[in-house]
């Protein structure tokens, strides 16, 4: 997958979509995600490891450089919210208990 001059490693998910999607169980489980709560990703892309949280409920943020990426992100996940940007701008974002960042 080429977007904005990425070569995404992430290209290939859908080819390993059960094992991606179980590591990203993973990860919410250690992090304590729960429906209802806020999960913000900084690089997101096109939302392939948001993705399961937002089948399970979870208020998915997505900050990506790539316009192009975040396009596919919100036809995937319509109720989340995406922004084009940087990691060094994070103050746009409000934080709280239920929140939890992935970068």
């Amino acid at each position: 997958m080429k977007a904005d001059g990425f070569d995404s490693i992430g290209a290939n998910v859908a080819d390993h979509a059960e094992v991606w999607t179980q590591f990203a169980y993973s990860v919410y489980e250690k992090l304590h995600l729960q429906e209802g709560m806020r999960v913000l990703e900084v690089g997101c892309g096109s939302g392939a490891f948001l993705f399961p949280a937002y089948q399970r409920g979870i208020d998915v943020v997505g900050l990506d450089y790539s316009e192009s990426l975040l396009r596919i992100a919100e036809k995937a996940m319509p109720k989340g919210s995406f922004e084009v940007g940087e990691a060094n701008d994070l103050t746009k974002f409000k934080s709280g208990p239920g929140m939890r960042v992935l970068e």
